[in-house]
Order: structure tokens, then C-alpha cells, then sequence
């Protein structure tokens, strides 16, 4: 058995700490936080969910397979996209994209950065159906 230490608890230390454990390594795990998961969260403020960060998962995709293999508990599901769903860029609130409609309407992006997400969405819609 080895031992390893690894800095910081936030999803990828997680992942890292969990996939050497499971091995059956000795990890100590460091986070100068009180709690886990760093930028991984949500906080809710006046109704609406903030996400401090990047941290969704692609439901078909490697990392919630292997999260399921290891049996780590996650939850989550598509945003809302009612109402008082937005989108915040640069401090200026634009309403949710829940389609192509949306996405062509919106002020949010000019029309080079329009193509690139239809391009981005493309390729998950690909991804979806792909080896994964």
C-alpha cells in the first residue's frame, strides 16, 4: 500500500483521493475550506440559484458513469427555464436559452458567438449518441 496526500477537496481532489483510495492506497486529503466540494455548488440568494462554478455533470458521460460505479451520491437536474430563469453576463441579466429561438433572439451574444454555441450544442447533441 501507498500513501498519498492530495490538496484540495474540491471535485477533482474528490475524484482523485476516491480513484487512489479504491485502489487501495492510504490518502489524506487536505481542503482549507470547511467544506467540500469547492467551486461544485449552489447557493441560493432572493429565489434565484447561483452556481459558483463549472460543475455540472453530462448525465452519459464518463464522470457520472464512474460516479455511479463508486457510488457516490450526486443529484441535480435541467435548470429551470420559467420566467424569472437568467442568464448573468457582465453584471446584465438576459433571459434563460431553452432553444434555438432563444438563442437567435438573444442580446446576450453577438452573431460570431451565436454560431459558436450552436456549434457547442451541436457537438453535445453529438456527444449524446456517441461511444461515451
Amino acid at each position: 500500500m501507498e500513501a498519498y496526500v492530495v490538496i484540495g477537496g474540491g471535485l477533482a481532489g474528490l475524484t482523485a483521493a476516491n480513484a487512489l483510495a479504491g485502489q487501495g492506497n492510504k490518502v489524506t486529503l487536505l481542503e482549507q475550506s470547511g467544506h467540500l466540494g469547492g467551486r461544485a455548488s449552489t447557493q441560493k440568494e432572493n429565489g434565484y440559484s447561483l452556481n459558483l462554478g463549472p460543475h455540472a455533470l453530462f448525465r452519459g458521460g464518463r464522470a457520472a458513469r464512474t460516479f455511479r460505479e463508486w457510488r457516490i451520491p450526486f443529484s441535480g437536474g435541467y435548470p429551470p427555464t420559467g420566467p424569472r430563469s437568467y442568464f448573468v453576463r457582465e453584471s446584465r441579466f438576459y433571459p434563460m436559452i431553452a432553444n434555438l429561438r432563444g438563442l437567435l433572439a438573444t442580446r446576450m451574444f453577438n452573431v460570431r458567438e451565436k454560431m459558436q454555441v450552436a456549434n457547442l450544442l451541436r457537438l453535445f447533441t453529438a456527444a449524446q449518441a456517441g461511444p461515451w
